[in-house]
C-alpha cells in the first residue's frame, strides 16, 4: 500500500538512511582529525593561551608560529588543551570544531523554514540538513580553521536576524557578526550583509543603529583581545603580515588546481541566484539576507584565496548561503512535487554529496589513530628539553609546557620579506636541541636543517624521520 504521507514508510527510509550517511561522514571526519598535520600546528596556540604563553608575536619577539588570525577561537579550543597529551587533546578539539559547525546547521535546518516559508515537512528539515553536510567543504570538518568559527557565528547572526525583529535579537546578530570578524578578520562581509539587509527592509536608520550596536560589541572584543594578547602583538599578525601576503605568481594555476571547489562554492551559487532572481533579489525575500552574505564575502573572501598560500576556506560566503539555499530549495519542490515524490529525490542527493565525499577523500579512517602523537611523546619523554617537531609544536607544549617555532611562521615570514636571523630565532627552539623530528613526507622546503651541525644522524621512528646529534657538552 501507498505511504499516505511524509511520515510514511518510504519517507521514514529515506530520512533514516540519509541521516546514518550524514552521521557516518562526520564519524569519519572525526576520526582523521588526529591524523591532519595541520591541527597539531593550529591547536598549539590555544594551548599556548591556557597556559599563558605569549600567542602573537612581533616582528622581533615572541614565538613565531602558524596562527595568523583572531584570538576567539584560541578561548573556544582551549578546553581541549586539557587533556593528558596530544592525542586526546586533537580529538577534544575535533568535537569542538565538528560542535561549531554541524549545531549552526541543524540550527538553520530545522528552524528557518518554519519561518521563511513556505514551511518544509519535518522530513525535508532532516534531509535539507544531510545534504547541507554532505555538500560542506571536507577540510571544514577534519581541519582547525578560523573560518569554520566565523561561519558558525555568522550563521547564528544571520539566523536572529531573520527570525525576530527585536531588539535583543538584532544585538545577537551584531554578537555574532562582531564574533565573526574576532575569529578571522576577512569575515566583515558578515555585519556588511546585515547592514545592507536591515538599510533595504527597515530603513536606512535601523541600519545605522545596527552599526552602533556591531561597533559596541566589536569594541568589548577589542579590548579583551588587547588587553588579553597585546596591541603591538595583535597588530602586527592580524594586519602586518596578512597585507604583507604576496600575491601568488601564478593565479591561472590556482584557479585551475581549485577549479572543482570554485565550481562548486562559486559558480553553483551564482547560477542560483542568476536563475531563482525574482525570489531571491527582492525585499522581503526569505534569501535575501543569505544571498547578500555570500556577495558581501566575496572580495575579502577571494583576496585572501588569491594570496600565495591562501585556500578555498577563505571563501566562506558559500558556507554562509548554503543552510538557507538548500531548505529553500527543498521547500519549494515540495511545493510542486509533494512530500512523497521529494523525499527520494532529496535523499538520493544527500547520498550523492555523501559518498562523493568519502571517494575524494584519501584513506578514510574509522578508527581514530594516535600512533603518531604516542611516539612523538616517546621521543620528549627520552630526550627532555632537546626535541623539536618544527611541524608539531602541540606535543612539547602539553608535555613541557614550551612552546617552539613552526615551520608554517618560517614561511609566513620568508613569504612576507621579514628577515630571519638564525642567532635571535635559536631562542625559540629546545635550549639542548639535538633531536628534531619530522613527519614522514613532509621535508619539502625546510629551515631546520639550518639548525643541525656537521655531523648528524637520520633514523626513522614510526610516523616519523628523526634527526639527531651529540648534544652539547656530551663526552
Amino acid at each position: 500500500m501507498a505511504d499516505a504521507g511524509p511520515t510514511g514508510l518510504t519517507g521514514r527510509t529515506c530520512v533514516a538512511l540519509a541521516l546514518l550517511a550524514a552521521t557516518a561522514w562526520l564519524w569519519v571526519s572525526w576520526c582523521s582529525f588526529p591524523q591532519e598535520l595541520w591541527n597539531d600546528v593550529r591547536l598549539a596556540p590555544a594551548a599556548a593561551f591556557v597556559r599563558g604563553l605569549p600567542v602573537y608575536p612581533t616582528a622581533g619577539a615572541g614565538t613565531i608560529n602558524t596562527w595568523a588570525y583572531g584570538p576567539l577561537p584560541l578561548l573556544l579550543l582551549g578546553p581541549a588543551t586539557w587533556a593528558p597529551g596530544a592525542g586526546p587533546a586533537l580529538q577534544l578539539a575535533g568535537a569542538i570544531v565538528l560542535l561549531a559547525v554541524t549545531l549552526p546547521i541543524i540550527l538553520v535546518g530545522w528552524s528557518w523554514p518554519r519561518l521563511a516559508g513556505p514551511n518544509l515537512s519535518p522530513a525535508g528539515r532532516l534531509l535539507a540538513i544531510a545534504i547541507v553536510l554532505g555538500a560542506w567543504p571536507r577540510l571544514g570538518l577534519q581541519n582547525i580553521q578560523a573560518d569554520s568559527f566565523a561561519v558558525a557565528f555568522g550563521l547564528i547572526g544571520l539566523f536572529a536576524l531573520q527570525h525576530a525583529s527585536t531588539t535583543t535579537a538584532r544585538w545577537i546578530a551584531a554578537t555574532g557578526a562582531a564574533a565573526a570578524v574576532a575569529c578571522k578578520q576577512t569575515a566583515l562581509g558578515i555585519a556588511a550583509a546585515q547592514l545592507i539587509w536591515l538599510g533595504l527592509t527597515v530603513g536606512p536608520r535601523e541600519a545605522l543603529r545596527h552599526a552602533g550596536r556591531c561597533a559596541v560589541v566589536g569594541a568589548v572584543l577589542l579590548g579583551w583581545a588587547t588587553a588579553t594578547f597585546g596591541g603591538e602583538e595583535l597588530w602586527f599578525t592580524m594586519v602586518t603580515l596578512p597585507s604583507r601576503y604576496p600575491w601568488d605568481p601564478e593565479p591561472g594555476s590556482r584557479l585551475l588546481h581549485f577549479a572543482q571547489a570554485l565550481f562548486v562554492q562559486l559558480a553553483l551559487p551564482a547560477a542560483v541566484l542568476v536563475f531563482a532572481r525574482r525570489a531571491v533579489w527582492r525585499r522581503g525575500a526569505p534569501l535575501l539576507l543569505p544571498a547578500l552574505a555570500w556577495a558581501c564575502a566575496l572580495p575579502t573572501g577571494l583576496a585572501a584565496f588569491m594570496k600565495q598560500g591562501g585556500s578555498t576556506n577563505s571563501i566562506e560566503g558559500y558556507c554562509l548561503w548554503l543552510p538557507f539555499a538548500v531548505p529553500a530549495g527543498l521547500a519549494w519542490a515540495e511545493a510542486r512535487l509533494g512530500s512523497m515524490r521529494l523525499a527520494p529525490l532529496a535523499a538520493g542527493t544527500a547520498l550523492l554529496c555523501l559518498g562523493l565525499q568519502f571517494v575524494s577523500m584519501p584513506n578514510p579512517s574509522w578508527r581514530p589513530s594516535l600512533e603518531r602523537q604516542r611516539h612523538a611523546e616517546f621521543l620528549v619523554k627520552n630526550f627532555p628539553g632537546g626535541t623539536w617537531f618544527p611541524w608539531n609544536p602541540l606535543v612539547t607544549l602539553l608535555a613541557e609546557e614550551k612552546y617552539y617555532h613552526d615551520k608554517d611562521g618560517f614561511y609566513v615570514r620568508l613569504a612576507c620579506g621579514l628577515p630571519l636571523d638564525l642567532a635571535a630565532l635559536r631562542s625559540g627552539l629546545p635550549p639542548a636541541m639535538h633531536v628534531v623530528a619530522l613527519p614522514h613526507g613532509l621535508n619539502g622546503w625546510s629551515i631546520a636543517p639550518k639548525f643541525f651541525p656537521p655531523c648528524v644522524q637520520r633514523a626513522e621512528f614510526g610516523a616519523w624521520t628523526v634527526y639527531s646529534w651529540e648534544p652539547r657538552g656530551a663526552q
